[in-house]
């Protein structure tokens, strides 16, 4: 493994140990091992949403026609206040479970509360704007099991607001030592992950409402989890005006500035100079207007 190095003395042991830790824990039980080729696991699929009734049942669909078929789907509504919840009602496969917050509760504690209703061995996730490949579930199980990562994730292609595809967007997990400290090298919804990992090491930190993966990414490596990815373009990704991304673009990057700090802070991560000129890139980005940010963040996508 390639050497972190750190400010405070220990650390660089201290991380080394817990990958090490990590690999061991993997190939026995107390990690939930190898989950074995022909067992079919439970996927508990969470989804939050809030006033999407015109994209909600294009999502809905593309999970309820997955090959692999032994699923639950939690939806948690955030008090929607348009169509959504009628929309979501007209779907009467037992495998959906929808639950309705009682306020407004954004969408890290949205995601929480369906972690904690979940039974489901692996995690998966999915935005209610979004859909995925019908096979997207059994390929990234199949790098789970065969990679025995402890999450999966997978490559996805931009889509306009009227299903139009922009771009595709590759990721790289094979540096991850680096590429974490520069971006998050991880699409957010496209993820799988063991459910017993985020039992062991905590669900979203609801202090943050935008970019609360990037500190649960940072967390589950810096105690040795293994990350892996199906390289096939197996999520479509929808960017429309009503996307948080495009809503709270400024906000985002101010939270991805304090989980660096934190990170460092915690952790006595050292940034190199690549690292510490993104961070002073990012941070003078808050000076631009909305959309050249937008401009930029798609051309660094191409």
């Amino acid at each position: 493994m390639k050497s972190i190095t750190n400010n405070k003395p220990g650390i660089v042991t201290k991380i080394k140990v817990a990958h090490l830790i990590g690999a061991l824990n993997r190939g026995g039980a107390q990690r939930g091992g190898n989950m074995g080729k022909n067992k079919q696991v439970l996927v508990s699929v969470v989804m939050p949403v809030y006033n999407n009734e015109k994209y909600v049942s294009e999502a809905i669909e593309s999970i309820l026609n997955q090959s692999y078929a032994n699923f639950e789907f939690i939806i948690i509504d955030d008090c929607s206040t348009d169509r959504t919840s009628k929309i979501i009602s007209r779907f009467k496969d037992k495998r959906i479970r929808y639950y309705k917050n009682e306020r407004n509760l954004g969408c890290t504690k949205s995601l929480n509360r369906a972690l904690k209703l979940a039974n489901g061995e692996v995690i998966a996730r999915m935005d209610s704007d979004d859909y995925c490949d019908k096979d997207r579930f059994k390929m990234q199980l199949d790098t789970l099991n065969k990679e025995n990562a402890d999450v999966c994730g997978c490559n996805l292609i931009f889509i306009d607001k009227d299903g139009k595809e922009m771009l595709k967007s590759k990721y790289d997990y094979s540096n991850l030592d680096n590429s974490i400290k520069i971006w998050n090298p991880i699409a957010h919804p496209t993820v799988l992950i063991k459910k017993i990992v985020l039992d062991r090491y905590g669900y979203y930190d609801e202090k943050y409402e935008v970019s609360q993966d990037y500190e649960l990414w940072f967390r589950l490596w810096s105690n040795g989890c293994k990350f892996s990815l199906n390289d096939k373009f197996l999520y479509y990704y929808r960017q429309h005006e009503k996307t948080a991304k495009n809503l709270k673009t400024k906000k985002v990057i101010k939270t991805v500035l304090k989980i660096k700090i934190r990170v460092i802070r915690e952790y006595g991560i050292r940034f190199n100079l690549k690292q510490w000129l993104r961070f002073m890139m990012e941070a003078g980005t808050l000076l631009l207007p909305k959309k050249v940010i937008l401009w930029g963040y798609y051309k660094t996508k191409k």
